[in-house]
């Protein structure tokens, strides 16, 4: 299999860049990118992902900055080398012994601020710990301006410290505290990964690479319940023909005694939902004949496990009480999302899996979630009571309470207020509810 790769580094990894390229196997195509900032990097990956297979960047710092930066992406596969620890020991002893520094407190580190002491971590074996600690921070990261108000901290530490004439060595993880201490009379080195740290990470990168693409190909079914009339049944047929002609004739249609299918595969789901969040197809039969129905997408190992899913998905959208967001996506470990369409004023549930891991917590059925979540809808409003779910839901009084029980034990529900009905009986529950993200 041959693997196109880009490498998105500062300038500064070029030289570094060349000597991995010499044992990098002839099946990996490599690309050098170098950019400045955070805007050029993302200049660069919106370039990158539609060219490549996959994208290579330095560490922990840019690889966060792209996650909040483009929030998801399906289509290339992104890889990072994390701190390399036999790296940062070998440079530290090797700078110890050959520079003659003697003291480890004369050793500054980027993970060493405040009471930090090297001697102390190293002596009682948390030295690793210390730096994971340090990298799990930039996962923490919600903006890019944390990412560089950060790095803008760190260089200006190490400038009051060099002024005080505080280390003589000082090992970091960012190439910008090396130009900043360029004109201080301390030695300074960038931890680059080791060959080995690079190429284990190369090789991780191409097994993503290769599983990617086989779950692009992945086979997809979208179900559309068409059960009014026959005359109204060919207009959704007309319209899905114009739909798929717009997108290249990527469906393959598949008639059935009432409803339509089309198969098509992941890779184009993907692309026409934005990332499994919104619905193009609803908005499309709506504008073009007025359609209410059900739209089912289902993802599946094989074509029968996709056409079960998009079915289930269909029936879990009719029996929402909201028929504008009857959408519904099951993928291949049964993960279930709400697509949104045009006609939402916010985005309803987004995260992968998210109503089945709801639905397992708090020991109900994931249909049960989204009847919820249609309820709210229909209601707009996140607050509901034990006697509208018992009349959506045609169940007892009993039933209702204990499923709103449930959620408000698990952390998806709070009692908010008292409510009566009418002048007689006494006061229930108003609960919010905490699905709709």
């Amino acid at each position: 299999m041959e693997y196109k790769i880009a490498f998105l580094l500062k300038e500064h990894y070029e030289e570094q860049l060349k000597k991995w390229c010499e044992e990098i196997p002839s099946n990996v195509h490599v690309k050098f990118v170098p950019y400045k900032d955070f805007q050029e990097l993302e200049e660069h990956f919106d370039i990158l992902q539609e060219e490549m297979d996959g994208i290579y960047v330095s560490g922990i710092m840019p690889y966060q900055a792209l996650r909040i930066l483009r929030k998801q992406n399906e289509t290339v596969s992104l890889a990072y080398s994390p701190i390399d620890m036999e790296n940062t020991y070998q440079i530290l002893l090797q700078k110890m012994v050959t520079s003659k520094v003697l003291s480890l407190s004369r050793v500054g580190m980027d993970f060493l601020r405040g009471n930090a002491d090297l001697e102390e971590l190293i002596a009682t074996g948390r030295f690793a710990e210390a730096v994971h600690q340090y990298e799990e921070k930039w996962e923490k990261m919600n903006s890019v301006s944390e990412i560089e108000r950060e790095e803008e901290i760190i260089n200006q530490y190490y400038v009051a410290e060099c002024k005080k004439k505080k280390f003589d060595l000082i090992i970091t993880y960012f190439y910008s505290v090396v130009e900043t201490l360029k004109e201080y009379d301390v030695e300074c080195f960038y931890v680059y990964p080791s060959t080995q740290a690079f190429f284990q990470i190369l090789d991780g990168l191409k097994k993503n690479i290769s599983l990617r693409l086989m779950k692009n190909k992945m086979p997809v079914v979208i179900h559309i319940e068409a059960q009014e009339e026959k005359s109204f049944r060919k207009d959704i047929k007309a319209s899905m023909e114009s739909f798929n002609q717009s997108h290249f004739n990527q469906m393959i249609e598949k008639e059935g005694d009432q409803d339509l299918e089309y198969i098509s595969d992941y890779d184009f789901l993907c692309k026409i939902t934005e990332g499994f969040q919104y619905c193009p197809i609803s908005d499309w039969l709506r504008d073009k004949i007025g359609f209410k129905g059900t739209v089912g997408y289902g993802i599946g190992n094989n074509l029968y496990q996709a056409r079960l899913n998009a079915m289930d998905a269909s029936r879990y959208g009719r029996n929402m009480k909201e028929k504008d967001l009857s959408s519904i996506l099951i993928d291949e470990k049964e993960g279930i999302y709400v697509l949104k369409t045009n006609g939402e004023e916010r985005q309803i549930i987004s995260s992968e899996g998210y109503i089945s891991a709801i639905a397992n917590k708090v020991k109900l059925s994931s249909e049960t979630i989204l009847k919820i979540v249609g309820v709210m809808q229909a209601l707009k409003t996140e607050e509901v009571t034990s006697q509208e779910l018992m009349d959506a839901f045609q169940i007892s009084l009993r039933t209702a309470n204990k499923i709103l029980s449930n959620l408000e034990r698990n952390g998806y529900a709070e009692i908010v207020g008292k409510k009566r009905n009418g002048n007689k009986g006494r006061p229930i529950n108003i609960y919010h509810i905490k699905i709709i993200t």
